[in-house]
Order: C-alpha cells, then structure tokens, then sequence
C-alpha cells in the first residue's frame, strides 16, 4: 500500500474484553473489535479533485471489521507439579489492502487455533507449543501496488518445545 493524507476519516467501534474464573483451575478469556473505518470524504490525489480515487463510505486498508480472540486454560497436578493445558482461537475479519478503489483487493478472513501445555514449577517450566494446528495459511497482507503481486502469509504449522530455568 502507499502512506497518504486522506483528510478525514470516521472510525467507529466497540471493543470488549471477558476473563472469568469458572473453577479454581479453569480460566475462560474472550475478546473482541468491531470496527467500522471509513474515508468520510472522497479522496483524490489530483490537485483538481478528479478524478476520485477513494469515494467517501469507503472503508480504511488494513482495517478488519471484526476480530475475535478467545482461551481456555486449565490447570492440574501432575504427580505434584504445577500442569498445564491451553487452547486458543483468534479470527480476523476480511479488510482491504489498499485505499484506492481502482487497486484495492479484498484479503480474505481467517482463523488460527493453537494449543500449548507444560509443567510450571518455582524455578523451571517445560511447555510445548503447538501454533497454528489446522495449518491456516492467513492472508496477512497482499501486495499489489509492485511489479509483481505478493501475498504475506502468516507461519506455518510448528511445534515448539521450550525448557525455561529461573535464577
């Protein structure tokens, strides 16, 4: 995308968070935006106004309407260690890559899951990471105002195992 001055834009939205303890081990978290942002005036980048290259209403690059984030993580004892186990699904709106109408694409919505568990003693912790387990491939970014059109993805499926010691 390119970075102009559009004059004025109109956001407008809500956001809300929720974390609740439903049991001594069990924790329920949830997010969520919703956005409306829009150019609240046509937008040209000739001098004399024409031809318009955004007309006003038209929605903000980069900008998804909806996201949406929510967790569940439990804890229990595993022969006297502190355990683990965490689930995570987050979801992305569609938004477009571009501000101008002429050049714009729409980049397609997606969700990711992940899954983490472990063992978090006083001094040590051993978690084993699981992101991006349906293999999602996301479409982060599209560019098209180059030679050639691009697409940024988000990473692929990857397992992680990670060893922490606290001194």
């Amino acid at each position: 995308g390119q970075t102009a001055n559009a004059g004025t834009a109109e956001v407008k939205g809500v956001e809300a968070d929720l974390t609740i303890a439903a049991t001594e081990t069990l924790t329920l978290s949830a997010s969520m935006s919703y956005i409306d942002a829009t150019i609240a005036e046509d937008y040209s980048r000739s001098t004399t106004g024409t031809p318009v290259d955004s007309p006003a209403g038209t929605r903000l690059a980069q900008i998804p309407k909806l996201k949406w984030f929510a967790s569940a993580r439990q804890e229990f004892d595993v022969s006297g260690m502190n355990g683990f186990a965490q689930a995570t699904l987050s979801h992305t709106g569609n938004s477009y890559n571009d501000f101008f109408t002429a050049s714009r694409e729409k980049q397609s919505s997606y969700t990711i899951a992940n899954f983490s568990a472990g063992l978090d003693e006083e001094d040590w912790s051993l978690t084993l990471f699981a992101n991006n387990i349906f293999d999602k491939r996301a479409e982060m970014y599209r560019n098209s105002i180059d030679y050639d059109s691009r697409i940024t993805t988000n990473r692929p499926r990857s397992f992680t195992l990670r060893f922490s010691k606290r001194f």
